[in-house]
């Protein structure tokens, strides 16, 4: 049964709100323990568990969540400017916050798989630079091999035009 944290602080200017919860002293957080999207922010430090079910919603791109000892802190970026009368979400029956969390949660999954798709198409491209360069420079090693063998052909050629039959003249290449 986890431990619902309430002892949160909260400051807010007209674009922002800083939001401080106190974690565990000494348990480490990892990324995944920290929830931040549309309406909804979590925090999971076994056995202890904030969630807030926001004003209003907020800008994921811009907010940030820092881990620090003993709190993890968050900049909350609104999406309309303006000041909140409350942290958390006023009314609404059980029913209306379920949705709310769900609606988060979708929004995050399709966050994470855009960028993830996004992420694999910039390497998808970069494996194809990489092949079109390393096929470039093939192609230039080769076409300068067939420089080297035309100019040694033209060389023996030059040489046997310009020494005189029975001597022995020019360079020896061994192809």
């Amino acid at each position: 049964m986890p431990v619902w944290v309430r002892d949160y602080s909260w400051e807010q200017t007209p674009e922002a709100v800083y939001l401080t919860v106190p974690v565990r002293k000494g348990g480490r957080l990892r990324a995944s323990d920290v929830f931040c999207s549309g309406q909804l922010v979590k925090v999971s430090s076994p056995p202890f568990l904030f969630e807030a079910l926001l004003w209003a919603p907020i800008d994921n791109a811009r907010s940030t969540a820092k881990v620090e000892e003993g709190c993890v802190s968050f900049t909350l970026y609104k999406r309309e400017p303006g000041p909140w009368e409350s942290l958390l979400m006023e009314g609404g029956d059980k029913a209306e916050r379920q949705r709310v969390r769900e609606e988060a949660v979708r929004q995050a999954q399709e966050e994470a798989a855009a960028e993830a798709k996004a992420k694999a198409t910039r390497k998808r491209e970069r494996g194809h630079f990489t092949l079109d360069a390393t096929m470039k420079v093939s192609q230039g090693i080769n076409n300068n091999n067939h420089f080297i063998y035309l100019f040694i052909y033209l060389h023996h050629l030059y040489s046997a035009l310009l020494t005189p039959k029975g001597t022995q003249g020019g360079s020896h290449y061994t192809y």
